[in-house]
């Protein structure tokens, strides 16, 4: 994973205010709420998918442990923005005419790129560091700022659902592998979905890790894998890193 360098975060706090035009329309919430309930509804069907799994004895995606461990903060929380955003003190706010963000409130914007700046970290003094470069170039008024914990939380929610779509891609990939090795006939020529551009490392590393315990029938089958694959360019150590890598970087990111 990267490390976020306050150069990194001056940057994309100035490129945003740059491109900030705000519009005469008045904020209804809309957007913000309708983002905040599509993306409770992602992590809460996720969350429930993922909690069967592992209630029925299936292997942990790394990361889901977290999920597992605090949706019911994220409950909390979202419950406590939904009532949030029914109050004023979001309404009136300015909202961006243009842009990847148009439509949004402004606050919105900038809650959103400083929860990617610091991969959701709550670290207070590069808040600061983001708002005084945003405000080098463009001034915020003050209902802007009081708004901006409430934005920063709802981008978080944004974040979570993000990875929890990566957390149930690999959890579809771990059962097409478990289908893949029950329906595996060793009289049959080796059959894999793969190609020089599609080699799903979640699917090639959970076909290794059962089949490294499934003593010796499972490591010759193993064996043909890797050799299947060899003509990629792949070996099935070197997908096995590949995903190892990526989950724990979706274990830190959902982490922070």
């Amino acid at each position: 994973m990267n490390l976020i360098t306050d150069e990194f975060v001056e940057k994309a706090a100035r490129e945003l205010a740059r491109y900030s035009k705000v519009s005469s329309k008045k904020n209804k919430n809309s957007k913000a709420k309708k983002e905040l309930t599509d993306n409770y509804d992602t992590i809460n069907s996720i969350y429930k998918k993922l909690l069967n799994s592992y209630t029925s004895g299936h292997d942990v995606i790394p990361a889901s442990e977290w999920l597992l461990d605090n949706f019911y903060v994220i409950e909390e929380h979202a419950k406590e923005l939904k009532k949030e955003l029914k109050g004023k003190s979001y309404y009136n706010l300015p909202v961006m005419a243009e842009g990847k963000y148009k439509g949004y409130t402004r606050i919105y914007g900038i809650a959103q790129e400083i929860v990617k700046s610091q991969d959701g970290t709550n670290e207070e003094d590069l808040k600061e560091l983001f708002l005084k470069n945003y405000e080098n170039e463009q001034a915020l008024y003050m209902r802007e700022i009081w708004t901006l914990l409430i934005a920063i939380r709802i981008a978080l929610i944004d974040k979570i659902a993000a990875i929890s779509k990566k957390m149930y891609s690999t959890y579809l990939e771990w059962e097409k592998a478990i289908k893949w090795i029950k329906d595996y006939d060793e009289k049959i020529d080796l059959k894999l979905s793969i190609s020089d551009m599609n080699v799903n490392s979640s699917f090639i590393e959970h076909l290794a890790f059962i089949l490294r315990r499934s003593g010796k029938k499972g490591l010759i089958i193993l064996n043909r894998i890797d050799s299947y694959i060899e003509k990629y360019g792949l070996s099935v150590d070197k997908v096995s890193h590949i995903e190892h890598a990526r989950q724990a970087e979706l274990k830190i990111s959902i982490g922070n």
